[in-house]
């Protein structure tokens, strides 16, 4: 292996940037024009580990997944407290702006056919004037489905973590830092491969030792990088499953199906009348987006 020399700054950042950085770690070191030697003492002394599956897949087994799409995306409330801050804030992360164009559709479905031709078909067409045309209750509204969306776990089936400002998992957090953080050749340097995709079409993406974890830590070492890799544990319930020869399913039986309802109760259940909330009953015309329905949506009776 030719000679390297570790840009000892570049690599505190990087880990800063996937907050790997050790907590022992002061973060002024980070801006600090160079790393003192009592600082990268310390890095040697703690050393960023990666855990190792059975495949090659490298993980980070100490890091807590967003449990919300507000963690996910980086985004609070406050990114939705104005119209123009809520438009912002959707450009720049477009599962956001999926959810308003949802929205948008929505409201432009409930419409009068008739009324429908005043906005586009399209939602990227209409969402910008629909958002801006809201009224106070009507954008209000709007902006509780936000914090909703914004409060719900992740979609990890549909794109959305394609978008995430942070990690997805721990596999996620180990393929950003070798694929845009780490300073140097991560195969070259530590056997370190990054995985954009293992056929076309795929959207598999991982970073993978292709050495053993000793042989990956011997590099590291010799070339001075406060890494290291450990195999990953299988925990008691799967290593039970594992040396244990019972099934792992257990077989379906009579005692084990859930109750069948009656006929009657299902009948029962579908013409039984559903509970109406107290108050005044709402006008037919008054939905989620009041303002937007029908221009005489707030007249009285008498009015009328």
């Amino acid at each position: 292996m030719p000679s390297f020399k570790l840009d000892r700054r570049g690599f505190l950042r990087g880990l800063a940037a996937c907050l790997l950085l050790p907590a022992v770690i002061p973060e002024k070191a980070v801006e600090a024009a160079e790393v003192t030697p009592d600082v990268w003492r310390l890095m040697e002394l703690h050393p960023v580990t990666f855990t190792v599956n059975g495949d090659g897949r490298i993980g980070q087994s100490d890091y807590s997944n967003p449990e919300t799409r507000a963690d996910a995306f980086d985004l609070g409330y406050d990114d939705a407290a104005t119209s123009a801050a809520l438009l912002l804030a959707a450009d720049d992360v477009q599962p956001l702006m999926w959810h308003l164009y949802s929205e948008y559709a929505e409201f432009r479905d409930s419409l009068p056919e008739i009324d429908q031709e005043r906005w586009p078909e399209e939602p990227e067409d209409g969402v910008e004037a629909w958002v801006d045309g809201l009224d106070p209750l009507a954008f209000a509204n709007l902006r509780q489905t936000v914090h909703a969306w914004l409060d719900a776990e992740p979609d990890y089936q549909n794109e959305e973590n394609e978008y995430f400002a942070t990690p997805a998992d721990g596999d996620d957090y180990a393929f950003r830092f070798f694929q845009s953080h780490f300073p140097g050749d991560p195969e070259e340097l530590l056997g370190v491969i990054v995985v954009e995709g293992d056929r076309p079409g795929s959207t598999y993406y991982a970073a993978e030792l292709t050495v053993s974890v000793e042989e990956a830590n011997r590099r590291a070492e010799a070339a001075g990088i406060p890494i290291r890799f450990t195999l990953e544990l299988i925990d008691d319930a799967n290593a039970d499953l594992e040396t244990d020869n019972s099934p792992l399913v257990a077989p379906i039986t009579s005692a084990t199906l859930p109750l069948q309802p009656e006929q009657e109760d299902l009948d029962y259940l579908l013409n039984e009348p559903r509970p109406v909330p107290p108050g005044p009953k709402p006008n037919a015309e008054v939905r989620r987006y009041p303002s937007l329905y029908h221009p005489n949506w707030n007249q009285s009776d008498e009015d009328e």
